[in-house]
């Protein structure tokens, strides 16, 4: 059975994901875990360094403006 693309380059990088089930056969999409669909890690606190960074960039900004302008 004929692997796709994805599959063989995830398994060259030595991706964890399993992209083949039991019998060594490709599994369905329909098939598939949320976990094994999604592929990455989730909820590293992405939203607090950027809300984090949001600020900081514009209370720079604004001390920028008040002492220089």
């Amino acid at each position: 059975m004929r692997v796709g693309r994805y599959m063989d380059v995830a398994r060259e990088h030595g991706s964890t994901m399993p992209a083949t089930d039991a019998t060594n056969q490709v599994k369905d999409p329909e098939d598939l875990s949320t976990d094994e669909i999604r592929q990455g890690a989730t909820g590293n606190g992405v939203r607090y360094v950027l809300a984090i960074s949001l600020g900081a960039a514009l209370i720079g900004l604004g001390l920028v403006w008040v002492f220089v302008v």
